[in-house]
């Protein structure tokens, strides 16, 4: 039986803490991938890719040493224009595949290896938009209310600048997240990452035990027909939360199977 490897994602907004999240992760054991990291290894080592990004953007993308030019790469991506929504979007879609590529081939190592009790945590800021959420078996989204002061501060950027740096992103409401870091920038972030991990380290448990050790056990309840209320253990009056329903349940019996992982 193959072990289950599973890929966890965490993002979030510029300066949320989303990188010191995914560190305190690390040194609880998973693997973790940096995807702005691999997306500027590929895109200054493989040469297929470097041939499109110049015959999209040009030489000048690059610098004479084969390094992204940096000057050059925020006014394609971050000038507040139509066009540079369009090549963001490029961009995005065109190194996007090497990344996914690089992530998959780890996950398929570490399951080829015969790792246990692992995973593999993507930190990503454009997680979402760039389809990398769809590989991942939780999301994580790190929020800090002062995220944008953190940033400005960091980067020496403007406030115009990092709304134009945000601009390509999703909103938040258009996301979904399975954890929620509230980053406070105190002790209490490294208990919420603790917490966490002990959560997706029990699932792994549970997806890689054997099928001898799995047992389940059934029980029976009745349904009432009008209000949906699913957990009466024998026939009854239903005890409506409103107070207002004297339905006689006179559904049929059904089952609930619980399985238990012994």
């Amino acid at each position: 039986m193959n072990k289950q490897i599973p890929i966890v994602g965490i993002t979030g907004l510029m300066a949320s803490g989303k990188s010191f999240c995914a560190r305190a992760f690390r040194e609880l054991g998973p693997f973790v991938i940096y995807t702005d990291i691999i997306a500027k290894q590929v895109q200054e080592k493989n040469s297929e890719l470097m041939l499109k990004i110049i015959e999209r953007f040009g030489t000048y993308y690059y610098l004479p040493d084969g390094k992204i030019n940096k000057d050059v790469a925020i006014k394609l991506f971050f000038s507040n224009t139509e066009q540079s929504k369009e090549n963001k979007k490029w961009i995005t879609d065109t190194v996007g595949p090497y990344v996914l590529d690089k992530i998959l081939k780890t996950q398929k190592s570490f399951i080829d290896a015969g790792l246990d009790e692992t995973y593999i945590l993507i930190e990503s800021a454009i997680l979402f938009e760039s389809g990398l959420n769809q590989i991942c078996d939780y999301v994580i989204n790190v929020k800090a209310s002062n995220a944008i002061e953190k940033a400005k501060e960091r980067d020496n950027i403007s406030e115009e600048e990092y709304n134009n740096r945000m601009e390509s992103q999703l909103p938040e409401l258009e996301k979904h997240f399975d954890f929620v870091i509230e980053n406070n920038y105190s002790s209490n972030v490294l208990k919420q990452v603790e917490t966490i991990h002990n959560k997706i380290i029990a699932h792994i448990r549970m997806l890689n035990k054997p099928d001898n050790q799995i047992t389940t056990t059934s029980k029976d309840y009745y349904e009432c027909p009008r209000c949906e209320i699913n957990s009466l253990t024998e026939k009854r009056m239903c005890p409506c939360p409103r107070g207002s329903c004297e339905a006689e349940i006179k559904g049929e019996i059904k089952t609930t199977v619980e399985v238990i992982y012994n």
